[in-house]
């Protein structure tokens, strides 16, 4: 994996269009809460979510290696 998402919740309007196209299952969106949940174990760092969201409210973090 290259790095993780995080949702910009000022951003995220919770449309749920990233928990459709997330082929993994990754992000889910409840009927209650107002951004989806993510579970980083399940992404496969595709960014489906990234290229599909209309709000701009998901970005990518890079994973920093650390050299011992």
């Amino acid at each position: 994996m290259v790095g993780f998402i995080r949702i910009l919740i000022e951003q995220c309007l919770g449309c749920a269009i990233c928990a459709d196209v997330c082929p993994t299952k990754a992000l889910v969106q409840g009927r209650e809460a107002p951004i989806p949940d993510y579970y980083f174990d399940l992404c496969d760092n595709c960014q489906e979510c990234v290229k599909q969201c209309p709000f701009n409210a998901i970005e990518v973090i890079k994973k920093q290696v650390v050299q011992i």
